[in-house]
This record gives structure tokens, sequence and C-alpha cells, in this order.
């Protein structure tokens, strides 16, 4: 039975495909439908479309099966295979397509061999539209012919920024994944799309092979749906592979094994970055995590390289999340299980990171495959307050029941600018809570703006921010009493900024802007990164009153014309207290070399992350137990570093730009 253009679900799903150009609304919620019946009925190809949803990211077909699914999970889940954000995301891009013309624009061009020059047959080339204010607004597929040639039409809502992004996968290439430039102006210049054009864009591959990997037991015998986690590219260090499962995007899907234990990676770099290796995670929800090394030294028969790699088995651990005060389960929690302080030394780096579920709908949870060692268990849900355990015995396989406690609860409502509601939009609530760090927790509004945020502390004050896909809706602070706030986009004020270059003229860069207000001695986030329509001039709603700091860079990394600025400005009943015109600043460079405080050696492999909101980042030292930092702002920074088996430095503030380096001494541990 078709359910509508573009789906089969008794074959193998497609994921992710292009909404049909004629998509209409109740298409879609005829394919939301059938998709629910195909779970019901035990189709496992309904399981691909299913791994849209965080809870089963990392769930075998079986246990995608065997789980409760409503309507409302089928119809995101499909949501986000059309690649949006939501099912209102969907709807609503659907209906403004009805009464408003869409933009087209035609991509076309060749790909071929950039060792030979020969065209390539075979190319899958994906094509997607990113706005960078709210992320993807259509995409597109096609191959390449018997010439290398290709050619896709694609489509987005008029109105709309539409950055050009592209991914070419071959079996015997390296996968290309690029944002596509301007031509004929400078090469970072980023691609915006205009309706009615042409572009043509031709593309060469490296070489590249595939892997051919058997993941089995230590019966020998042949593991199902287990996930390989292998970035083309490479990482350096194996210990780069930690968090990688998150980054699984739309296009790109994470290879799992078949029936017979064996799975098929393609479009692996054949020639990688110097200090990059071939690494693979391998996961299966019933066993130890393992890993590839380095695929890229084993042997390779016509462009094809294979290995078998051997699951152990470990302890589960698994359980229910009630609410304390109903007794009720808790759908959507979080569960994080990571080895306690002095195991996790022992352990390798991508164990030592942890292991995490969701609760399902009968707030059942559970996770396998655990090291063999005491663990700390983290639970959380932007309803309730989270709930920590310490030092917790896995080997014993005994199942939890983790009760949640409400705390305190706000509700409310969100207004956009038009006076109409902010569907989806995104409130956030942050409190005091260890030293130097907020807590933070939040949830989306439904389709008529409305939320509900629990887990809020009894005492104190909480700062509430709220966000739509136009921008900052409002902010405000509540105490203890205050139980209903509305945040109303039409209180903000709009003010202009600009960024000029020592001539007094706007800087020729689209600007990149992120914004905070300070709370409590903290910087809190005003909302999601925006990029300016025009060169050096951007508009931008701010409260009413409070300090509000920018952060202000280059959107196109320009080599020769980069800059990026710190800068606050206190609003006072709707008036900054100092021009908005700001010069931009040379970006600054930062080396920190960390030493052992005993011996004086360096210490590789130390991760060294700033801790500034507007720029938070995170690297690694080398062999020298140097790492550098480019593109800083002349400011005020702190930065923090940590080491297995030295103490760690929690906060070390330095003012740039420095003559020399910075140099953090270690202590070892006792």
């Amino acid at each position: 039975m078709e359910a509508g253009p573009g789906r089969n679900w008794k074959g193998r799903c497609a994921v992710p495909t292009s909404l049909p150009p004629n998509a209409n609304l109740t298409q879609l919620k005829h394919q939301a439908k059938d998709l629910l019946k195909a779970h019901k009925r035990g189709d496992p190809a309904c399981c691909e479309v299913l791994r849209q949803l965080r809870q089963f990211a990392d769930s075998s077909d079986a246990d995608i099966l065997s789980a409760a699914v409503k309507l409302d999970d089928a119809q995101f889940a499909l949501a986000m295979s059309y690649a949006f954000e939501s099912w209102a995301k969907l709807k609503g891009h659907v209906e403004a397509a009805a009464g408003e013309k869409l933009s087209l624009a035609v991509v076309h061009g060749r790909v071929t061999s950039e060792a030979t020059g020969e065209p390539i047959e075979g190319v899958e080339v994906r094509l997607a539209l990113r706005d960078p204010s709210c992320g993807m607004v259509g995409n597109g597929q096609t191959r390449t012919d018997a010439d290398g040639h290709y050619q896709c039409s694609i489509q987005w809502r008029r109105g709309q920024r539409a950055e050009l992004l592209y991914e070419c996968c071959h079996a015997h290439h390296a996968r290309e994944t690029c944002t596509a430039v301007e031509p004929g102006r400078s090469p970072h210049r980023r691609l915006r799309m205009s309706d009615g054009q042409r572009y043509e864009i031709d593309i060469s591959l490296k070489e590249g092979y595939a892997l051919e990997l058997t993941v089995e037991n230590e019966r020998g015998e042949p593991v199902r749906d287990a996930q390989i986690i292998i970035p083309p590219e490479g990482v350096r260090g194996v210990e780069r592979l930690v968090g990688r499962v998150m980054d699984e995007g739309r296009w790109s899907k994470w290879p799992r094994t078949d029936a017979g234990g064996l799975c098929r990676a393609e479009g692996l770099h054949a020639h990688l970055a110097p200090g990059h290796q071939c690494a693979a995670e391998i996961r299966h929800s019933d066993y130890r995590r393992q890993v590839l090394a380095d695929a890229a030294v084993l042997p390779r028969e016509r462009h094809v390289a294979r290995a078998t790699i051997q699951l152990a088995e470990g302890p589960h651990l698994s359980g229910q999340v009630i609410c304390a005060e109903t007794g009720r389960p808790v759908e959507g929690a979080r569960i994080w299980a990571t080895p306690s302080g002095s195991a996790a030394r022992t352990l390798m780096p991508l164990e030592a990171f942890g292991a995490w579920a969701t609760s399902g709908p009968d707030g059942c949870f559970e996770t396998c495959g655990l090291p063999a060692c005491p663990h700390d268990l983290s639970v959380s849900h932007g309803g309730w307050l989270q709930a920590r355990s310490k030092l917790l015995d896995v080997t014993s396989n005994e199942p939890l029941v983790v009760q949640l406690e409400r705390g305190c609860v706000i509700s409310g409502e969100v207004i956009d600018r038009h006076g109409g509601p902010a569907a989806e939009a995104r409130v956030l609530a942050c409190w005091s809570g260890a030293p130097l760090e907020l807590s933070l927790n939040g949830m989306r509004a439904d389709d008529l703006g409305r939320f509900e945020i629990g887990g809020l502390p009894a005492q104190g004050p909480v700062c509430v921010t709220a966000n739509s896909d136009e921008g900052l809706c409002g902010v405000v602070e509540i105490g203890p009493d205050d139980r209903r706030v509305t945040f109303d986009a039409r209180d903000l004020v709009e003010v202009e900024v600009v960024v000029v270059d020592d001539a007094g003229q706007p800087v020729p860069e689209r600007v990149l802007s992120k914004t905070y207000i300070e709370w409590m001695h903290e910087w809190v986030a005003l909302g999601e990164i925006r990029v300016s329509d025009a060169d050096g001039v951007f508009p931008v709603r701010l409260p009413a009153n409070g300090r509000i700091q920018f952060d202000l860079s280059a959107y196109e990394d320009t080599p020769g014309r980069p800059f990026h600025n710190i800068e606050s400005v206190m609003m006072r009943q709707g008036r900054p207290g100092r021009p908005m015109t700001f010069t931009a600043s040379w970006p600054c460079k930062l080396t920190v070399t960390c030493l052992d405080a005993q011996t004086g050696k360096p210490i590789p492999d130390v991760l060294v992350g700033l801790k500034e909101p507007a720029y938070p980042c995170q690297e690694a030292t080398d062999d020298q137990g140097q790492v550098v930092f480019d593109n800083l702002p002349p400011h005020k920074i702190s930065l923090q570093a940590f080491a297995p088996h030295y103490e760690a430095v929690y906060q070390k503030t330095v003012t740039l730009p420095m003559d020399e380096g910075l140099v953090i001494h270690l202590t070892p541990k006792a």
C-alpha cells in the first residue's frame, strides 16, 4: 500500500527523502498513520524512520517494534525524516506553500575524480538548504549519469534565507560534504540561493574506500543491529570519538550490522590529515563498547578493507522512572550512567564517557554492556528536578526505581512579534547551581505557544528566556511565588548594530551575532546564533533594561578580514547607554602549554577548554603539551584544564592579547 508520495512501508524506508513539491497536509497525516500501522503490525521497514526519535536512536528493530509508539511520535519521526525539526514546522511549511509561492532553483554540475579527472557515474548527490537562523528549509537528491553529470531542482519557502550545502557519496571515493560558495567573489562567501536561478557546481572527489566490518560476540555468533560510528575524515585520537554518536545527521546515518553481523561503511578517506586515524566505535545495547583503532592500516582489496570485531558482554542497568508525588511513570527521562571517579581512570576513554538511555512511555529504561565497576547515575527531565546517585553497583543487575520530584513549576505562553502564538518556542530556565555554574531546564512550547517547566528550585530567583525562529521573545526573572509567565515579543526594543572598519565603513562581511544578558554575575544566552542579511549591519531585538553583551564575528571565515568583538551595553528604558556602532577588532591567538608541576615535562592529551559562554571550545594538547586557540576576541577569558592522573584546573583567567603564551602547571594526584 502506498503511503503518499515518496513512501512505501512494505519495503525498506529511505531516510531521508525530499518532501514532494505537491505534498499536502492530508497526505502527510495519512503517511504518519500508515507508519503507526506498520509499527503495530510489526513491520521492521518502519524502524529506520522511527530511529529519528531520540529514544530510539540506538535501539534495535526488535526493541522499537516492542515499544509503545503514539501518533505524535510517528508524526515527529516523519517530520524529521523530511529534514524538519518538528511536526509543527513541517505542517507550517506545507500550509504556507499552499497559500504562498515557493522559491525554486536548479543545481547542476559534474562530478569527477580528483586523481584522474575522469567522470564518476552513480555518485549520490545530496543537497540541503539551510537558513542560518532556523535550520534546514529544503533538500533534494539525485545521482550522476555515465558522464558524471547531475541536475536537481530544490524548493524553499519564499522569504527564507537559503544557503546551499551538498554531500557526495560513492563506494570508491571519499565522502565530500561542503558548503557552496559564491562564484567570482571571496572563496569563503557562502552561496545564498535566489528564486529562478541555475547554479553550476562542479565537484571533484578524493580517493576513498569502504570498510566491511563483521561483528560477533564472544561465542562467535553474529551481532545484529550493532552501530558503527566511523567519521569518514578520521579523528585525531580515539578519544575524539567520545560523543560523535550525536553527530549523526539527517543526511548520513551511522551504519548498522545486518542479521549476519555484517555492515559496510563507505566514503572513508584514503589519505587522512596528519595525526588523524580512521577510528571506529562499535556499540550495541547488549555489549560493552569496542574500538577499531585505525581502519586505514588494514589491507584493501578493490577499495574494500575488512575486519572482524568481537564484543564482550557486561553488566546491565535497568529500572523505572516515576514521579515521586503521584507514582506515575515518567516518559522521556534521560538516564546517564558514568563510571565513578577512580574506576574511570582504568577504562578506555569511550567507556569512561558513560552510557545513556531514555525512559519509555512506561517509565522503563535499560542500558547494557557497562564496565564492571561502580557508576554514578544522573536522571534528568525538563519537568522534574534532577536525581543523582553515587557509587551504584551495576554488577548486581537489580532493577532500580528512580523517583523524580516535581519541584516548582511555572507555566505560561509565548507571543511572537505579530501578536500570535509562538509555536515551538524554546523556553529555558536557569538558576545559580554549583559555584561558577548555572543550572538549566527547558521545554518547547506547543502549537499554541503554551509551555510548562518543572524541576525548578523552591528558593532563589530564576531567569527564564523564550526564543522562536524569529529571535528573542522575552526574558524575565521570577521569584519563588511567581508561577505564571507571559512572554510578548512586542515588548522588546529593536536596535541596529553596525560593525565598521578602521575607515568607519561597514565591514564587507555578514556578521554572526550571539547575545547575552548579565544575570547573577553570569551571562545568560538570549537566543540562538543570528546572521545578518546585510554586510556589517543587522537589527536585533533586546529587553528594555539590563546589561547586554554581544559576541560579534565574521560569518564567513575570510582570510585577511577576520574580526572578533566582545561588546557590552547597558539598556535603560529601551535606550542603549552607548552608540551601537563598533569598530572591528583583530582577533587574537593564544598558545597554552601544560607542564607537570613536579617534573616540568609537557603533558599530552590535556583537555583545555574556554569557559566563556560566547566562545566555548575544548581542544587537547599535542605531544609537546601545547594547544593553540585562534580567532579569540581581545577580552578577558577563563580556561579550564583536565587530564587523567592530575588535579583539574577549573578557572584560569587571562586577558588577551598576550605577548607570550600561557603556561599551566598541573599537579599530579596523590
